[in-house]
C-alpha cells in the first residue's frame, strides 16, 4: 500500500474490521491513509488463520472466526469477519507503510462492530493494540457486556462502561479519540465518540460517560512499539475494517500530568513583551464546556509566547486552504477589564508572523474602560460579543494568495462549547476579510505557534489542518442563498467545503454517485488548471475515489497530447445503462486528435473508447425518471459548419463491444451547441422510440422567435416520423441557440416540453395522447411575467419524477437584472407553482451560475452550479482580481462602464439538494450523496 502523507500531528485512525492477510484483503491507499483493509477480496468461509490471524490467548481458537457476509444492515461491505467459539484474543501484525512519529500523542482509533446475542446473552467485542515483541497491551476498548443486564451491550473504554447502551443487532462506528502524555504513558486518556450506520447516521457522537477516560499505556506500549491488532470475543457478532489515517497537520493540547507546570516547561518560550512564559501555566478549565483535564492559563503582563509547530510534513508552497481551530476562554480581571486573546503563526526563521486572530477587547461606553471581547481577524473586529466566561471554539479557515501574499483573506466562524453548541456560526462581519500574509509567513515557512495575552483568561486546544472539521461547519444551510459583496460565496459565509468537487452527477445501478472533475482553462496567455481530469465514485465508507479514464485514450492514441475541452462548456455527464455500463464523451478537438469520443465501460469491464461524427457538438443522454435505458443512451451530434444534426444509437454486441451504427439524421438546420447551462433532454429513449426536440436556425413561416421541433426515431422499424412544430420563443427575426427546448415523460406516456428562451417567460406544452407527438396543448408562458425592461428566464434543466411531478431550473434576471438561479415545479395534475429563488448574487448586471439538474434512483434532485460573473464594475474589478489573482482579467475598454471583460472564470462549485421533492432546497455533502 503506498503512503502519499506523512502521519499527522500525532492522528492515527484505526478502524477495526476484521483484517486479512495482505494477499487476501484489499488496501486502499488515500492521502491521508497510513493503511487502510478490509475483506472485500477475501472468500466467504475462510477463517481467520486462513487470512493470518493467530490465536493468543482464550479457550477458543482464530479457526472459529470465518469470513462471512455482514449481518444485519448499514454495513456497506460484502464481507465481515465473524466471531464463533469459545472466548479467543487473536492477533494479527500491522503494516505500516511508515514508522509512526515517536514525537506524536494525538491518535484516533475508530472500529466498525456488529453487536448480537447468542443463546439469550449478549457478546463482546474488543480491539486492543499490542506491542511488537508482546511484551505489552494497551487497555481494550470497543462493545462491553454488563452482568446484571445480560442482555444489553455498551460502549467502553478500558475499565469504564458508558452508561447508553447500544442497540443489538446494529452496525456501529466508534472513535477512540487517544490523548497520549509521552512523558507518563501512565496518564494517557481517551474518548469515545460513535455512530449508528444501522440508522444511516453519518455523524459521531459523545458516547456518554466516556470523555477524558483513563487509558493508561506502559512505556513499552507507546504507539511507536505497536506491532500488532488485537481482537477479542465469542460466539457473536462480527467485526469489520481496519484503517490508519492522518489528521492534523499541527496540533497542541495539554495533558492532566502538565497542570501547574509553567508555559516554559511545556515547551513555549517567550519571544515579545513585558511578560515572561514562565507566568502561563497549565490548570483546570475554568467554567463549564471543555471537557479537556488542562489547558494553559494567561498570567502576568503582556506578553507573546511560541512554540514549535512540529509539523507532520511540509506545507506545499501552492496551498491554497488551511484550517486553523483554537479553543478560547475570555475572562474579566476582578476591576471587571477583559483582556485580549491572539493566536498567529510564525515562520520557521521567526522574520515573518501572521496576523493575529481570536478575541480583542472593546467597550460598552465610548472612552471607557474595556469590557467587551469581540472575536477579530487582523484588523478586522466582529460585530459579535463574546460572552465572558463561556468556552468558544475558532475555526479560521484561511485562503493564501501564492501569487499575491497580500491578498491572502480568512472567514472565522465560532461555537459556543459553554452552551453545548455543535455548529460554527459565522462571526459577524468576518467572512472573506484581509489577512495580508508577507512571503516570509506563507504556510510554506510556518514554524511555530504565537500566542499573546495577559493577566486572564485560557487558550485550550490548537490544531492546524488542510481539512475542515465537516464539510460545513454551520449546518444545513437552506436557500435562498444569497451572496455578498466582493465575491463572498459559500466558502466564506458557511465554510462549505465539500469532499468532492461539485460537477454534473449521475448515478449508477447501485444509486452510487459519479461526478466527472477537471478544469482547463485558457485565458489568451495562459492555461488555468483547477483539478486533474477524473472520475469521481462515492466509496463504500464515504471516501472519494478518482478514476483517470484519459489512460484509456491514451493506449488507443499514444500521439494524443491530452489536451480536452473541460468546465461547463463541455458535456461532462455520465450515463449509466440497465446494465451498468458507463458512457461519457470527451472532446477531444481542440487536440492534435480533433475528435470527440464517446468512452464505454461495461460493468466489471474496461474503458473502450469510439470516435462520434466530425466536427460535431455532442448531447448525451440522461437518465430521467421515465425513460429506458435497456439500449446504451442516445447521442445528438451536430455539424459545426453545416448545422445538420444527427442521431446515433450505440448498441452493444455480442462480444461487448459497441457498434455506433450510422448516424441518423434528424434535420439539416439545427441550434444544437454545447449547453453551459440548463442542459435538458434534448431527447428520451422510451423502449424502441428516441424522442429529439431541438431549436432551428430558420424561422417558422411568419412566427417571429426561435421554432422548435419535435419528432421521433423507432429503433425497430427504423422509421424517422415527420417533424411536428411546438411552437417559437422571442421576439427577434434572427433565432437564438440560446432558446434550446427541455423534453421529459411522465409514467403514463405523457410527453412534456419546455420551449428554450432568453429573457423571456419559458413556454410549457404538452403531448395530448401518450406516446404520441402528433398533436400537442398550446405552448403556455409559465413564472413571473416579462416586464420587458430587465430579464427574464433563460436555460431550461427539466425533469419528471416518479410522482410524474415536474422539475425545473432555471435563470432569471427579473427584478432589477439580478442573474438568480431559480426552481419551478408543476405537480401532477396541477398548474406550475411560482419559481423559487435558489441562489442570488450580490450584484446585478451578468451573472451565470452555469447549473445542471440531476435525480438518483430514489427521486432526490441535485443542482450543480459554479458562479461566474462579467460586466463588473472598477471596483468589482479591484476585488476579483483580490480574490482571485491568478486570473489574468483584461477590460478591453476601461473608459466603458460594465464592459464585457476577457480573462474572467467561473468559481466556487457547488451542489443544492432537495430529498423532499423540491419543497426545499439545502446545500449539498457527501451525506447527502449516500445511498
Amino acid at each position: 500500500m503506498s503512503m502519499q502523507r506523512l502521519i499527522s500531528q500525532g492522528c492515527v485512525v484505526l478502524t477495526t474490521c476484521l483484517i486479512a492477510c495482505l494477499s487476501c484483503q484489499n488496501v486502499r491507499a488515500q492521502s491521508w491513509a497510513l493503511e487502510e483493509v478490509d475483506f472485500e477480496s477475501a472468500t466467504i468461509g475462510q477463517s481467520a488463520t486462513d487470512l493470518g490471524w493467530i490465536t493468543r490467548w482464550g479457550n477458543g481458537s482464530a479457526d472459529n472466526w470465518t469470513v462471512t457476509s455482514p449481518a444485519g444492515t448499514g454495513n456497506p461491505s460484502s464481507r465481515a469477519l465473524n466471531t464463533g467459539g469459545a472466548d479467543v484474543q487473536i492477533i494479527t501484525s500491522l503494516h505500516l507503510s511508515q514508522a509512526i512519529d515517536t514525537t506524536k500523542s494525538q491518535f484516533q482509533i475508530t472500529c466498525q462492530l456488529y453487536g448480537k446475542q447468542a443463546s439469550g446473552y449478549t457478546r463482546a467485542l474488543k480491539v486492543a493494540m499490542a506491542s511488537a515483541n508482546l511484551d505489552a497491551l494497551t487497555p481494550f476498548f470497543g462493545l462491553n457486556t454488563n452482568s446484571s443486564l445480560p442482555n444489553q451491550l455498551f460502549c467502553f473504554i478500558g475499565s469504564t462502561n458508558s452508561t447508553q447502551n447500544i442497540t443489538v443487532n446494529h452496525w456501529y462506528e466508534l472513535k477512540l479519540i487517544l490523548d497520549v502524555d509521552l512523558d507518563q504513558p501512565a496518564n494517557t486518556t481517551a474518548s469515545l465518540y460513535i455512530r449508528d450506520m444501522t440508522n444511516n447516521q453519518t455523524d459521531f457522537t459523545l458516547a456518554t460517560g466516556l470523555a477524558d477516560i483513563a487509558f493508561p499505556l506502559s512505556s513499552n506500549c507507546l504507539p511507536k512499539h505497536w506491532g500488532y491488532w488485537q481482537l477479542r470475543g465469542s460466539y457473536g457478532g462480527q467485526f469489520d475494517r481496519l484503517t490508519m489515517i492522518q489528521t492534523p497537520l499541527a496540533s497542541e493540547h495539554l495533558n492532566a500530568a502538565s497542570i501547574g507546570h509553567s508555559a516554559t516547561s511545556l515547551g513555549w518560550n517567550t519571544r515579545w513583551g513585558n511578560g515572561s512564559a514562565d507566568h502561563w501555566d497549565a490548570a483546570l478549565p475554568a467554567g463549564t464546556g471543555n471537557a479537556k483535564h488542562a489547558v494553559l492559563d494567561v498570567g502576568g503582563a503582556d506578553v507573546q509566547i511560541i512554540k514549535p509547530l512540529a509539523l507532520s510534513q511540509v506545507i506545499d508552497a501552492n496551498t491554497d486552504m488551511l484550517h486553523i481551530t483554537c479553543q478560547l476562554y475570555g475572562q474579566q480581571t476582578s476591576d471587571g477589564v477583559t483582556h485580549n486573546l491572539r493566536v498567529a503563526i510564525a515562520s520557521e526563521d521567526l522574520v515573518g508572523l501572521t496576523p493575529f486572530f481570536g478575541m480583542k477587547t472593546d467597550t460598552s461606553v465610548a472612552g471607557g474602560a474595556p469590557d467587551l471581547l469581540r472575536f477579530f481577524v487582523g484588523n478586522t473586529m466582529s460585530t459579535d460579543t463574546v460572552t465572558v466566561g463561556h468556552w468558544y471554539e475558532l475555526l479560521l479557515i484561511l485562503t493564501p494568495q501564492p501569487l499575491s501574499p497580500a491578498n491572502s483573506y480568512a472567514s472565522l466562524f465560532y461555537r459556543d462549547m459553554t452552551l453545548d453548541q455543535t455548529h460554527f456560526t459565522l462571526a459577524g462581519g468576518l467572512a472573506g476579510v484581509s489577512m495580508a500574509l508577507s512571503s516570509q509567513a506563507m504556510p510554506a515557512n510556518w514554524g511555530y505557534w504565537q500566542l499573546r495575552g495577559d493577566y486572564a483568561g485560557q487558550f485550550g486546544e490548537l490544531k492546524l489542518d488542510m481539512q475542515t472539521p465537516t464539510e460545513l461547519c454551520t449546518g444545513t444551510i437552506q436557500t435562498p442563498i444569497t451572496h455578498q459583496d466582493d465575491f463572498l460565496s459559500e466558502r466564506d459565509l458557511y465554510g462549505y467545503h465539500p469532499k468532492f468537487i461539485p460537477n454534473t452527477i449521475s448515478f449508477d445501478q447501485d444509486n452510487r454517485p459519479h461526478i466527472r472533475q477537471g478544469y482547463r482553462y485558457w485565458d489568451g496567455q495562459t492555461t488555468l488548471e483547477r483539478h486533474p481530469v477524473a472520475i469521481q465514485r462515492l466509496g463504500d465508507f464515504q471516501d472519494w475515489q478518482r478514476e483517470d479514464f484519459t489512460q484509456a485514450i491514451t493506449q488507443q492514441y499514444s500521439w494524443w497530447d491530452g489536451n480536452m475541452h473541460t468546465g461547463p462548456f463541455a458535456n461532462e455527464r455520465i450515463t449509466f445503462d440497465d446494465q451498468g455500463g458507463l458512457y461519457t464523451i470527451v472532446d477531444t478537438m481542440s487536440s492534435n486528435l480533433g475528435k470527440a469520443l464517446l468512452l464505454y465501460k461495461p460493468a466489471g469491464g474496461v474503458y473502450q473508447v469510439y470516435e462520434l461524427p466530425a466536427n460535431s457538438f455532442t448531447e448525451l443522454e440522461a437518465q430521467d425518471g421515465h425513460n429506458t435505458l435497456a439500449n446504451p443512451p442516445a447521442i445528438l451530434c451536430t455539424n459545426k459548419t453545416t448545422k445538420a444534426m444527427s442521431l446515433v444509437l450505440p448498441s452493444v454486441q455480442g462480444d461487448g463491444s459497441l457498434s455506433l451504427g450510422s448516424p441518423i439524421l434528424i434535420t439539416a438546420d439545427s441550434l444544437l451547441v454545447p449547453q453551459h447551462s440548463g442542459a435538458a433532454n434534448s431527447m428520451l429513449s422510451v423502449n424502441d422510440q428516441v424522442f429529439v426536440a431541438w431549436a432551428a436556425g430558420t424561422s417558422h413561416g411568419n412566427d417571429p422567435g426561435t421554432p422548435q421541433y419535435i419528432t421521433v426515431y423507432n429503433r425497430q422499424t427504423q422509421q424517422l416520423a415527420t417533424p411536428v412544430y411546438l411552437g417559437s420563443t422571442g421576439q427577434s427575426t434572427t433565432p437564438d441557440n440560446h432558446n434550446i427546448p427541455g423534453i421529459t415523460i411522465d409514467s403514463t406516456g405523457i410527453l412534456h416540453v419546455v420551449l428554450g428562451v432568453h429573457h423571456q417567460q419559458f413556454q410549457y406544452t404538452h403531448s395530448i395522447q401518450p406516446y404520441d407527438i402528433s398533436s400537442w396543448s398550446t405552448p403556455l408562458p409559465l413564472g413571473t411575467p416579462w416586464d420587458q425592461v430587465t430579464g427574464s428566464y433563460t436555460y431550461v434543466s427539466l425533469l419528471c419524477d416518479s410522482n410524474d411531478d415536474l422539475h425545473l431550473v432555471g435563470r432569471w434576471a427579473g427584478g432589477g437584472y439580478y442573474f438568480r438561479l431559480v426552481y419551478l415545479r408543476k405537480k401532477a395534475g396541477l398548474a406550475w407553482e411560482d419559481h423559487k429563488v435558489l441562489m442570488a448574487p450580490f450584484r446585478n448586471m451578468y451573472s451565470c451560475w452555469y447549473h445542471k439538474m440531476s435525480m438518483d434512483r430514489q427521486g432526490k434532485l441535485f443542482v450543480n452550479y459554479i458562479y461566474y460573473a462579467n460586466q463588473l464594475s472598477d471596483s468589482e474589478i479591484q476585488s476579483y482580481e483580490q480574490k482571485w489573482p491568478e486570473d489574468n482579467v483584461v477590460d478591453p475598454d476601461p473608459n466603458a462602464p460594465n464592459s464585457w471583460l476577457s480573462g474572467v472564470t467561473p468559481h466556487d462549485p457547488g451542489m443544492l439538494v432537495s430529498d423532499d421533492g423540491g419543497d426545499t432546497w439545502h446545500l449539498g455533502t457527501t451525506s447527502d450523496l449516500m445511498q
